[in-house]
């Protein structure tokens, strides 16, 4: 698996974790107190996720389009994903916050998808 997969697949699980995460702390949340889970609410923790996975996202998605396959798809899903997270975090409400935040983070899954799919399309082609 070259260098550029596993960014993918990082970038892709990473974003995937987030997409879940988000998903499932408001039902966590409500268990915290008892289970120890309390810092899953932490705006650090969200911070930190969001941070690591545009860091990936900006390592893996320019090579790719650099490089190899110049397709713009993964970079428009991905930069998506990002402004969905960023105005949730800016503008939801509690009711929304939810739903933006999986939407954004599955955007950027997806986008590390595409990029894999079309970095070994090039591979194949080469």
């Amino acid at each position: 698996m070259t260098i550029s997969k596993k960014i993918d697949l990082i970038g892709f699980l990473i974003s995937l974790l987030c997409a879940i995460h988000c998903g499932i702390l408001p039902i966590l949340l409500t268990l915290a107190p008892f289970s120890g889970l309390a810092f899953m609410e932490s705006p650090i923790v969200e911070g930190l996720i969001v941070l690591v996975s545009l860091f990936i996202a900006i390592l893996s998605l320019s090579q790719g389009f650099t490089k190899l396959h110049k397709k713009k798809t993964p970079l428009i899903t991905a930069i998506t994903g990002f402004t969905i997270i960023f105005i949730c975090q800016i503008w939801a409400n509690e009711q929304l916050e939810t739903i933006l935040m999986v939407t954004g983070a599955s955007a950027i899954a997806l986008a590390h998808l595409i990029n894999w799919k079309l970095c070994e399309i090039h591979h194949k082609k080469s």
